[in-house]
């Protein structure tokens, strides 16, 4: 099957992405033009357009460009065993889960603020700004219920 040769906008628009994006992967190495013209356009072929896919699919998995380096690097010997794949994918894994820990522990923080203060309260008196001005808010030794209780004090000092 012979494939004609695509511009960048038809690249792009075959990818579904932009023309800037396919520029970003060419100036990493990732993804470089089949042949340039005489006039600087750049022309890719269906393995560009599949590398391109390959990249885009990555990227939305949250692999990192250097980690698509790696794995390139890999598509270049395709007889080898898959070791150096599956590890990148169990240490992209493990940092997904630790992410993942962390964005638990942000949604919890947050809903802990929603929880703290109703909508009748002046921004003055409001207590999830006074946490959220607070240096402690992730550490050990905060406790939600003295900045409650200190909001209460100041608030009946300022009455």
């Amino acid at each position: 099957m012979v494939y004609r040769m695509l511009s960048i906008s038809q690249l792009a628009k075959k990818a579904e992405t932009t023309i800037d994006t396919i520029r970003f992967y060419e100036k990493k190495g990732l993804l470089l033009p089949k042949m340039k013209a005489i006039n600087n356009y750049r022309y890719y072929d269906q393995g560009s357009l599949d590398k391109l896919s390959f990249i885009l699919n990555c990227r939305s998995l949250g692999i990192s460009i250097k980690d698509i380096e790696s794995l390139c690097e890999e598509l270049e010997t395709p007889n080898q065993n898959c070791t150096k794949v599956n590890n990148l994918i169990k240490k992209h894994t493990k940092e997904l889960d630790n992410r993942i820990k962390q964005l638990t522990s942000f949604k919890k923080q947050l809903d802990d603020l929603e929880n703290l203060c109703g909508d009748n309260r002046k921004i003055e008196n409001c207590y999830i700004i006074k946490k959220l001005e607070m240096n402690s808010w992730n550490s050990p030794q905060f406790n939600i219920m003295g900045v409650i209780r200190n909001a209460q004090i100041e608030k009946y000092k300022n009455q």
